[in-house]
C-alpha cells in the first residue's frame, strides 16, 4: 500500500514561555522566557532564572510551587506556502497535561492527556498570527496528602508526586513534538487494521478503521501478498 500521508510538510517556529498566577492574567514583555518544545516548564524555569540541577541533594525544593502556576506558551502562525488543495494544522504530539489553545481571537479549545495530543486547524490564518497555548496546573485528585495519591485519577507518572524513594517534581509542558503541518486537503489522520484467520489459514477476514478529513472520503485500498 502507498503511503496514506503523501505530500505533508512540517514547519516548526520558535516558542515563549511565561509563569502566570491566574487564567486572566497577561504578561509583561520582561516575563517572557526561552522556550524549548518539547520539553517541559521546569526546565525553562531553571534555565532562566538559574535554579540549581534537582538532580543532587535537596535542589529539588527550589521548584516548589511551579506545579500550581499556569504556564502561557507563546509563538505565531509562520509563513506557510500557499497551496491549491492544502490545509493547515497546527500539531501537538503530546502535552503535559491540560491545556487551552487559542489562535488569534477564535474561542479556545481544550486538550488534556499525554495521549491524546492536539490539533487545531490553521488553514487561512494570516502570518504573524499570535498562537497561545495556556497549560493548567498539575492536575491533584486532592490537596493533601502531597503524594502519590493525587495523580490515582489521572495518566500521569505517579512517582513525579513524590515517594519514600523519589523527590517530588511534577513535569509539565508541551513534551510532544509541536509544529504546523501543510497537509492534502483530504488526508487520513490515522488508520488502524485488524484481521482474523480461519481456523484452516484458508481466508482472513482483515478490516480498516480510518480517522479521516473529511469524515466523508473514500479510499481504495490494495492488499499485496
Amino acid at each position: 500500500m502507498d503511503s496514506p500521508f503523501p505530500s505533508r510538510q512540517r514547519i516548526l517556529s520558535p516558542w515563549r514561555l511565561a509563569r502566570l498566577a491566574q487564567t486572566a492574567e497577561r504578561p509583561a514583555a520582561g516575563d517572557w522566557i526561552a522556550a524549548r518544545v518539547p520539553g517541559n516548564v521546569q526546565l525553562d524555569w531553571a534555565a532562566a532564572r538559574g535554579l540549581p540541577d534537582p538532580n543532587y541533594g535537596q535542589n529539588f525544593h527550589a521548584y516548589d510551587g511551579l506545579e500550581d502556576s499556569y504556564w502561557l506558551y507563546r509563538t505565531e502562525v509562520p509563513s506557510l506556502p500557499a497551496t491549491p488543495g492544502t490545509r493547515v494544522f497546527l500539531r501537538g504530539e503530546s502535552v503535559d497535561f491540560r491545556c487551552e489553545v487559542r489562535v488569534g481571537q477564535r474561542e479556545p479549545q481544550v486538550f488534556q492527556g499525554l495521549e491524546s495530543g492536539l490539533e487545531v486547524e490553521v488553514t487561512g490564518v494570516p502570518a504573524g498570527t499570535p498562537v497561545e497555548i495556556l497549560l493548567w496546573p498539575a492536575p491533584k485528585r486532592h490537596a493533601e496528602p502531597a503524594n502519590q495519591t493525587q495523580a490515582s485519577h489521572v495518566t500521569k507518572p505517579a512517582v513525579s508526586y513524590g515517594w519514600d524513594w523519589h523527590p517530588r517534581l511534577i513535569p509539565l509542558g508541551l513534551c510532544g513534538d509541536t509544529y504546523f503541518e501543510v497537509r492534502p486537503a483530504v488526508h487520513l489522520r490515522a488508520v488502524d487494521f485488524s484481521y482474523r484467520l480461519a481456523e484452516d489459514f484458508s481466508t482472513a477476514d482483515v478490516r480498516v478503521t480510518v480517522d479521516s478529513n473529511p469524515a466523508s472520503a473514500g479510499y481504495r485500498w490494495r492488499l499485496k501478498r
